[in-house]
């Protein structure tokens, strides 16, 4: 018993390193992708982040709502990459939340559209805002499986576009994570 015990957390650790590593390689492709940029489908993009999330969502009662999002000039694998993450975020930070709600939305900024994702659920520190977005920083309030480098790639992608990233939150207030992003290739 003992000895599977062990082996049950070696391939833990192992599957966790896996994915770390994964991650690692996936900041480290950022803006080095070789595909140029073309107009994309914002709303395509966010449908099938939701559908790889739909599992999760149906299993957490999970209330999405999305507002028309547009289409912005993007490196199409990058700009998903962008909204997967921040959308498993979103769920994966609900905590005990009761009535569970995931707001999606985006308005005209002139050149450029600001995004948003907005939940209800455990919050952020103010006193973390910054932090989050740097490697292997985790909220603890909330056991939840990941790497810490989610968010990093999500800045990382979004500024190398020529947008900016942020949060807004308090402690047990939900979060909005807000980004912008051209709507056309950077150096056109």
């Amino acid at each position: 018993a003992r000895g599977r015990q062990y082996l049950e957390r070696i391939g833990a650790n192992v599957a966790h390193m896996e994915r770390l590593i994964g991650d690692l390689l996936t900041l480290s492709r950022v803006g080095r992708e070789g595909r140029p940029p073309e107009p994309v489908a914002v709303d395509e993009v966010v449908d099938e982040a939701l559908a790889m999330l739909g599992d999760e969502i149906r299993r957490r009662g999970v209330k999405v709502t999305r507002g028309e999002l547009g289409a912005v000039v993007a490196v199409r694998t990058q700009l998903a990459e962008v909204w997967t993450n921040l959308l498993s975020n979103a769920v994966k930070y609900l905590g005990e939340q009761p009535d569970p709600r995931v707001e999606i939305g985006a308005v005209d900024r002139g050149e450029v559209t600001e995004f948003w994702v907005r939940d209800n659920g455990v919050g952020i520190d103010p006193a973390h805002h910054a932090r989050i977005f740097e490697l292997f920083q985790r909220l603890k309030e909330v056991e939840a499986e990941g790497t810490g480098v989610g968010l990093p790639i999500v800045k990382k992608i979004v500024e190398s576009a020529g947008g900016r990233i942020w949060v807004e939150s308090a402690k047990g207030a939900g979060a909005t994570f807000r980004f912008t992003w051209p709507k056309t290739a950077r150096g056109a």
